[in-house]
This record gives C-alpha cells, structure tokens and sequence, in this order.
C-alpha cells in the first residue's frame, strides 16, 4: 500500500517530520516539541488513517507547547497533556483535511 508522507505543515514551517521504521519508545509516534520534531512510526501506522491520526495527534502536542498550554496545565498532573490532546483528537480529527506537501511511499 502506498502511504502519503506530508512533509510540511503550513503555519508551522519550523516542525520537522520524521518517518521512521520504528521509534524507540515503542508508540505510533513522539513529539519532540522544544526541539520541533515530529517522529511518526511507519510499522505502526500501517495505513493512512492511521498515519493521518497520529500526525494530528503529534501535531496537537506540538501546537500546546507552541501556544503555552503545555506549560499552563503541566501543574495538572503527568498525564492532563495527553488527557486533552486525546480529546481533541477524537473530537476533531473528522473535521480535519490534510492539504500540505506530501510525497508518497511506495511498497
């Protein structure tokens, strides 16, 4: 199956994506937001909704640090980011049209 790997988001130029065979921490993806890296799983993310769903989930993590609110509810307890990025993933996720840069991996 031939997967479409976006390379750019508009608004954040500065965030890198990365698609690797494998992440060390073992999940779907990572953010890696002071530094401006997204890293997304391609053995985990074995079709393109969930590719397009761990993006926008990573994505959303990146956008709180960017924002502040990371900071903001990091007082909440170690688990209130994760809480509110799952939330807003699957509340939104339906609404959201990937349109940006892309290029295609073939099998």
């Amino acid at each position: 199956m031939n997967l479409i790997l976006y390379k750019e988001i508009p608004n954040y130029p500065e965030l890198t994506i990365n698609y690797l065979p494998d992440l060390d921490c073992g999940s779907y993806g990572e953010c890696i937001a002071d530094k401006g890296i997204i890293n997304i799983s391609l053995s985990r993310n074995t079709n393109q909704a969930l590719l397009d769903k761990t993006l926008f989930h990573e994505l959303l993590h990146y956008v709180l640090y960017k924002t502040g609110w990371s900071e903001m509810i990091s007082n909440l307890g170690e688990k209130s980011e994760e809480g509110l990025v799952l939330m807003l993933e699957n509340n939104l996720i339906q609404l959201v049209t990937f349109e940006t840069e892309y290029e295609v991996e073939e099998d």
